[in-house]
């Protein structure tokens, strides 16, 4: 099993990050991504984050992002504090440090499903998440009905936090290394 890590460890050795969103509903664990039109257009599933500018610490990384990637609806400030009590890992195959906390947004589709130009944030629950991925199932369909990819860099990041860190243990699945 993994262990949390300090950031200051990783500053020279990061190349991004990002910050997983969670929020408990109704006794089930849900998880905040977003959907983002990639340069072929076609929109995938993706953790929030991104890469780092030059002499930035992976937490301001995460922060940026995450105010530019959902326009502003998680702001600097939010996010900041957010992050105080977050859990961070090392996933060292991508030179990425993951965040995961609490999300301070209510819990609900933040962006209209049928925007051109936008990107969309949407929870998934964490019985949905690792399901998709014990079964090979590569895809989120929204309420609408519509279907997403996810990107292989989220497909490695939830194997790693499904087999190796065991994020996800309270979801009644029997979970086993394949």
């Amino acid at each position: 099993m993994c262990k949390c890590i300090n950031e200051n460890d990783f500053i020279d050795k990061y190349k991004a990050s990002g910050i997983l969103f969670n929020k408990n509903i109704n006794n089930e664990q849900y998880y905040l991504f977003i959907i983002e039109k990639r340069d072929d257009n076609n929109p995938v599933v993706h953790i929030i984050g991104g890469k780092k500018e030059i002499d930035e610490y992976p937490s301001l990384t995460a922060t940026r992002e995450t105010w530019e990637e959902t326009y502003g609806l998680i702001s600097k400030v939010d996010c900041q504090f957010s992050l105080f009590s977050s859990k961070k890992y090392w996933y060292y195959q991508g030179k990425y440090i993951l965040f995961i906390t609490k999300c301070p947004l209510p819990y609900y589709n933040i962006m209209e499903e049928n925007s051109a130009e936008k990107n969309m944030l949407v929870w998934i629950s964490e019985k949905e998440l690792v399901t998709n991925i014990i079964n090979d199932k590569k895809e989120f369909i929204s309420n609408n009905g519509i279907t997403y990819k996810y990107s292989n860099f989220l497909i490695n990041i939830l194997i790693f936090l499904i087999f190796n860190i065991k994020l996800f243990k309270n979801n009644n699945l029997a979970i086993t290394q394949p």
